[in-house]
């Protein structure tokens, strides 16, 4: 016992990690321990357990039994970290070899251009803060990060919603520990409400105001973050130049631009991820626990940030331990690095299982809810997935009539040879980028190599593992070994160029292989920015579901946002989940017999109907004679059609005209 509480030979940085697992597994014993003692035995919890299985449930109950078994895992690591640490509280460091072969010094010039990357990514961002949330955005929103309107009487009738609305604000145990639709990004959501409480404080405004673009700061300046965290991670990697060629590319990146404005968590993933494996790869080469401690840190906020980053993050640190494994350090030194990257990475997953498990107890409803939705992973899906990720573009046209959308496809068509040199060249640089971090620092290529296939084993677990369809953006994190491939790839080249352009008396072949290498370094760059100009164009002038303009059109014209007394304006939504500007929008008259239901209900109230369709196609699918009816115009006036990016996104907007003899 003397012996694991000296530590003899320890470093001063492993004793503090010690001391720190001492107090955390002393404090989750007292709470284990103290659920039982204090009148909250064992047996009830087992019993609040199989009522949490039932499915007949309170949050209460999820938070009870999900915190205490949490602590159980967690107390189980920081035991077994205790136990072990004859192995990795020695005092022998690391020194791998992390940094890229034959560095560039970083020029005065570096901090300036990185400087005007991000203020001109920022300027192209900003206009997207203050757009209109789209469903997914709402959705979460409402339940974690945000509130809902309630029915005054407590009723769940379209009727009881006419009467009356309260609001009820979430609680910072909504954002902790809610997650019955499997959305809740959780970094993101207690950011969220925290920019939206104190926003309301400061403006002295009601528990109901909202404002998208105050919403939408976390992620903005996570987005924004990420970007000089790229630069920056290049440059001590010994390539400044591919670190800004990195940061513009993220700039421009259409992907990027939009999961920067989105209030999700993806950004904010994104940002941590990159953090994290730069933590991980100091320490590697330093040994410091400091590093060890930032590495933790980081992926813990990566994949609190959003669930799945886990899966992303998780091949780096696979490939760091076969690194460390397979380096030429002496035997005690790779156990000593294996045992405390190890120590690292348990106790990021310790705190994340921890505050995690209740929400994970609430999984089986969220999968059962999402099981066979989501658009159809086939050959469309496919197209869209690969061209997303690689230029942030879609592929194909989802709606012939929609001339909004510019999918990458029909621009291949259109300007065939800036089209073909951006595309193709992009796909040469991050092949010839791979190739080189391959031959220089291997580790770093199998950990891109092994984010990429991360994404399709993903993909392939949620098709036919869980029976969920994999969503396109769920590929988001890809973005970024793709663009620090290319990075370096068009560094390369660069480097090639201005070697071979220097020595005009050399050989005929040489001077052509250096001019030709400098036409490429600047053709491909714009051409990929050419082919990238269309989607931002569109991103930045439409938003990518146009909920707000369609409250607009609707209730907007009747009431203001937030009105919560007695209502005469009914609106029905088909499909589309707009609960956050139209907590009254009534999402189940679905089919002809009741929408003449709702209109004779109106006409004897003397009200307004409005009718807004989303998934069009679906909906004609299901009720085929529903639309035929709502675009009679002797019964419905038509007040517009709002294109989306997504055909499912477009929302077509109808008004009732009263005394119709449809009735």
């Amino acid at each position: 016992m003397k012996r694991w509480l000296t530590l003899p030979g320890a470093t001063r940085g492993a004793r503090c990690a010690w001391a720190w697992h001492l107090v955390a597994a002393l404090a989750l014993a007292a709470y284990v321990l103290g659920r039982q003692t204090s009148g909250k035995k064992l047996k009830k919890l087992a019993e609040a357990s199989s009522h949490v299985a039932g499915g007949d449930a309170r949050l209460s109950d999820f938070i009870e039994v999900g915190l205490w078994r949490g602590s159980l895992v967690a107390l189980a690591v920081c035991a077994l970290v205790l136990l072990t640490v004859r192995w990795w509280g020695r005092a022998q460091g690391c020194g791998l070899a992390v940094r890229l072969p034959a560095a560039q010094a970083s020029q005065r010039w570096f901090w300036p251009l990185l400087l005007l990357i991000c203020v001109a990514a920022g300027t192209l961002r900003w206009p997207r803060m203050g757009m209109s949330y789209w469903g997914d955005e709402g959705w979460a929103a409402r339940y974690y990060g945000y509130g809902i309107f309630r029915s005054a009487n407590e009723g769940k009738s379209v009727a009881d919603l006419q009467a009356g609305l309260k609001f009820d604000a979430a609680s910072w145990t909504d954002a902790l520990f809610r997650d019955y639709t499997g959305g809740n990004h959780f970094l993101f959501t207690l950011s969220q409400q925290a920019v939206l409480r104190g926003w309301r404080g400061v403006k002295g405004l009601p528990d109901y105001a909202f404002d998208e673009a105050v919403s939408r700061l976390p992620p903005f300046l996570a987005g924004m973050g990420s970007i000089p965290a790229l630069a920056l991670l290049l440059r001590w990697l010994g390539r400044p130049r591919a670190g800004l060629l990195a940061a513009a590319f993220f700039a421009i990146h259409p992907w990027h631009l939009r999961y920067s404005t989105e209030a999700r968590g993806y950004s904010m993933m994104l940002c941590f991820c990159i953090l994290a494996l730069w933590a991980l790869l100091k320490a590697l080469e330093s040994g410091r626990w400091r590093w060890w401690g930032a590495a933790g840190a980081g992926a813990f906020a990566t994949v609190y940030s959003w669930k799945l980053g886990a899966l992303y993050y998780g091949p780096a640190v696979g490939v760091c331990m076969v690194w460390v494994l397979r380096s030429e350090l002496g035997w005690a030194d790779r156990w000593a690095t294996l045992g405390r990257l190890l120590v690292s990475m348990a106790s990021a997953g310790a705190l994340f299982v921890l505050l995690f498990y209740p929400a994970m107890l609430q999984s089986p409803e969220a999968i059962a809810r999402l099981q066979h939705t989501g658009k159809p992973m086939e050959h469309q899906w496919l197209h869209d997935s690969l061209s997303l990720a690689a230029t942030g573009a879609p592929w194909d046209r989802q709606d012939a009539q929609n001339r909004t959308e510019v999918p990458l496809a029909e621009r291949l068509l259109s300007h065939p040879v800036s089209s073909r040199i951006g595309l193709l060249g992009d796909i040469c640089f991050m092949g010839l980028g791979w190739l080189l971090l391959l031959k220089g620092r291997p580790a770093l290529a199998w950990s891109c190599l092994g984010m990429l296939l991360a994404g399709a084993g993903g993909a392939a677990l949620f098709k036919w593992g869980i029976r969920i369809e994999w969503i396109t953006w769920y590929f988001l994190p890809l973005i970024l070994p793709l663009v620090l491939l290319k990075a370096v790839g068009l560094d390369d080249l660069i480097s090639i160029a201005s070697a071979r352009v220097r020595r005009l008396g050399g050989p005929l072949r040489m001077r052509v292989l250096g001019f030709g290498s400098a036409l490429l370094a600047l053709l491909v760059p714009m051409a990929s920015a050419y082919n990238a100009l269309p989607q931002i164009s569109l991103m930045l002038s439409q938003p990518y579901e146009s909920q707000r303009e369609a409250f607009t059109m609707t209730r907007g014209k009747h009431e203001p946002w937030g009105y919560a007394g007695q209502s005469k304006v009914w609106t029905v939504y088909l499909w589309r989940h707009i609960y956050l500007y139209d907590p009254r929008a009534d999402l189940y008259c679905r089919d002809v017999q009741a929408l003449r239901a709702r209109m004779a209900e109106v006409e004897a109230a003397d009200g307004e109907l409005y009718v807004v369709v989303g998934q069009r196609a679906l909906v004609d699918f299901l009720s085929p004679g529903l639309l035929p009816l709502l675009r009679d115009e002797k019964v419905f006036e038509p007040l517009g059609l709002l294109w989306a990016e997504e055909a499912i996104h477009t929302l077509e907007v109808f008004r009732y005209r009263r005394a119709s003899p449809a009735l």
